[in-house]
């Protein structure tokens, strides 16, 4: 094999982390519009609200793992390019920036985002109420919304309490309609997984 060949073979690491660099932003910012417009976790988890097949909470793991190896990439490519990073640094700072205007005017921004988002200062918190408008529209009837916060991690046993409803005949109308349930100490949504379904469904038969 000839040293041509080797070197093809070889994985070149700065190439190879330029594109994870690449990949991790691109899902990053997929991945973030999603989280954007998605509808609240309450009501996410209730009417089990999926896109493309996937939950919000698993368009939320994709989104951490994301920016995991988005973080992870960047520091390879910061100790790759540790050497000419340096120099340009070092030139930059020996010659003068040279572009302190636009230096000034990103720092200032950035920090203006920061502090507008802490404090809801307007115009930037403006996409919050713009996400939340959206969050909200997926609600389109009543039943979208449940009866009280994350319902879905209440036991049957609980839930029915909490709601007036007797519970043998809960499960009684659950078992008429193909709704298997192992135990009334299983959380709506546990029953609702186990049998392909929702828990705002568990609740309309009950």
């Amino acid at each position: 094999m000839t040293a041509k060949a080797n070197k093809e073979k070889r994985i070149h690491g700065r190439g190879l982390t330029s594109f994870f660099t690449t990949f991790g932003f691109l899902i990053l910012a997929f991945t973030g519009l999603i989280l954007y417009l998605v509808p609240a976790g309450r009501v996410a988890e209730w009417v089990y609200w999926s896109l493309f097949g996937l939950s919000k909470e698993q368009w939320a793991q994709i989104h951490t793992l994301a920016s995991l190896m988005f973080l992870t990439a960047g520091g390879f490519h910061i100790y790759f390019n540790w050497k000419p990073l340096m120099k340009y640094l070092f030139n930059k700072i020996k010659g003068g920036v040279n572009l302190k205007k636009e230096l000034y005017i990103s720092l200032f921004v950035s920090i203006l985002m920061m502090v507008a988002a802490a404090k809801e200062l307007p115009p930037f918190h403006y996409v919050f109420e713009f996400s939340d408008y959206l969050k909200s529209s997926w609600i389109v009837r009543e039943e979208h919304e449940p009866p009280m916060g994350h319902a879905e991690l209440m036991a049957l046993s609980v839930f029915t309490k909490k709601q007036g409803i007797d519970l043998k005949k809960a499960i009684q109308e659950l078992n008429d309609n193909d709704i298997t349930v192992k135990a009334p100490k299983d959380s709506l949504g546990k029953i609702a997984k186990e049998n392909n379904t929702s828990p705002m469904k568990l609740y309309q038969v009950i």
